[in-house]
């Protein structure tokens, strides 16, 4: 399955997102988005917007209590409770892909709040971005691996990742990178969580996507989702958190 490119230059998309962060209307209505889409889990609280005192010019919420990601750090949090939140921020993102075909795209430690528990505080929904490709397909490719089973699987990943501007014979030389990113979120074999807070791992990943912009092999598309996954491996590297990506997306994908 593939889709159609809807921009010329994935720096077209990255303007694109930038210039929505700064309408306060439409961040409320992320936020009610989200509000009600992310409403089945417990552990996190979305801020209510306050639509009588919101304006173009102003974004009027309530209040959510929490820990930034500095101060909570300094707690000293248990090693159960910092995968315990990485977990969470991982089926979160899981659950956006899937179900919501939206993500907040902008995991800034500062858009967190953090409860000692394991609760979150999500805030900030300048950063959206609606998603026309099929995640759900693409992940479990690449949780299956589904290029092992010859040229036509190939080049269905291959177009859901790149796009069908992108010539296969170019898109191909890709795969090593698939395969690494596929290797490092969800390890094949009894070994199946995956040690955030290993540096090589996170700059692994950086390197890959930032390959595929460099190159403008990238489907505008992934602009800001290379954005969010980035994002959400920093914070979970920062919190040091171990978490089973492969178990959280078998469960996310059949709720």
């Amino acid at each position: 399955m593939g889709f159609e490119i809807v921009a010329a230059d994935p720096f077209d998309e990255i303007e694109r997102g930038f210039l929505e962060e700064t309408d306060y209307l439409k961040e409320g209505k992320n936020l009610d988005l989200f509000g009600a889409g992310l409403s089945a889990f417990a552990y996190l609280t979305i801020p209510r917007v306050k639509w009588e005192l919101t304006t173009e010019r102003v974004l009027t919420m309530s209040f959510v209590e929490g820990l930034t990601m500095a101060a909570f750090l300094k707690s000293k949090p248990s090693q159960a409770i910092r995968d315990l939140i990485g977990s969470h921020l991982v089926e979160l993102y899981y659950f956006q892909l899937h179900k919501l075909k939206a993500v907040h795209a902008d995991h800034h430690p500062g858009n967190y709040l953090f409860r000692p528990d394991g609760r979150l505080g999500l805030v900030d929904f300048g950063c959206v971005k609606r998603i026309a490709f099929d995640a759900t397909d693409l992940i479990n490719c690449v949780v299956a691996r589904s290029w092992r089973e010859g040229e036509k699987a190939t080049r269905h990943v291959l177009r859901l990742v790149f796009g069908e501007g992108v010539p296969y014979s170019r898109a191909r030389k890709m795969m090593p990178m698939l395969e690494e990113m596929a290797e490092i979120l969800h390890p094949e074999g009894e070994q199946s969580e995956v040690n955030f807070g290993n540096a090589q791992m996170l700059q692994a990943l950086g390197r890959a996507m930032g390959a595929t912009l460099r190159d403008k092999l990238c489907n505008p598309e992934f602009a800001f989702i290379s954005r969010a996954d980035l994002g959400l491996y920093s914070l979970l590297h920062q919190l040091r958190a171990r978490v089973n990506c492969k178990e959280i997306w078998r469960r996310v994908r059949i709720s």
